[in-house]
């Protein structure tokens, strides 16, 4: 008996792919959300406050940043 293999680019590991990325955009959504959840809350503090926490009102970005990365 002879078998006959057909080889189609990107078959079964394109599914994968497809699957990762769509992932990889949720999780840039959610990493967008608390990024903007966290410069909000700073944002809301008063300078005394921000203060308080080493911080000044042009940190605050950056600040919010480094909450998500961690």
């Amino acid at each position: 008996m002879n078998t006959l293999a057909i080889s189609i680019p990107g078959g079964r590991d394109r599914g994968s792919r497809t699957l990762g990325f769509i992932a990889n955009v949720f999780a840039g959504v959610r990493d967008g959300w608390r990024l903007a959840r966290h410069y909000r809350a700073l944002s809301e503090l008063s300078d005394a406050q921000l203060a308080r926490r080493g911080l000044k009102r042009s940190d605050i970005a950056r600040a919010a940043v480094a909450m998500i990365e961690n």
